[in-house]
């Protein structure tokens, strides 16, 4: 991590990454990245909201570039708000290490936001078949055995 950073600065420099990166330069993703690890690494919220800022519009081009959007019923804002929830459930301080790259932090960002679809979708398309799911799901797990 960059010393003594504070998130505000690594999102203006994040941001002027992306910039580079929409303009097809070559980019180091430094700051990016860890603008990422002192959200999911310290829980720092600022850092989360400065996340949320600067890769929401990803977010969007992913919902809206899924073939089962339209017929979800949800709205795009719920949805990308459930994709970065997912996404912060999941990367926490102990699994932060998984993600090596902001190019891994953005590809499981990417599945949590095509997950959120598929779910929404489900609950128009099949109501119940959630619980269900969850009932069996709780019925498997090997700690209840």
């Amino acid at each position: 991590m960059l010393p003594d950073s504070k998130s505000a600065d690594l999102a203006d420099r994040c941001r002027e990454e992306v910039e580079h990166f929409l303009l097809g330069s070559k980019i180091e993703s430094t700051y990016c990245y860890d603008l990422f690890r002192m959200a999911c690494v310290r829980g720092d919220q600022e850092a989360w909201k400065e996340v949320y800022s600067i890769f929401s519009f990803l977010a969007r081009r992913w919902v809206s570039k899924n073939s089962l959007y339209q017929a979800s019923s949800e709205s795009m804002d719920s949805l990308v708000n459930q994709a970065f929830f997912t996404f912060s459930r999941y990367v926490t301080p102990e699994r932060f290490s998984k993600f090596p790259t902001l190019g891994s932090l953005l590809a499981y960002l990417r599945r949590c936001t095509s997950t959120a679809v598929v779910d929404a979708w489900r609950r128009v398309h099949f109501p119940g078949a959630g619980r269900f799911r969850l009932a069996t799901h709780q019925l498997l797990r090997r700690d209840q055995l």
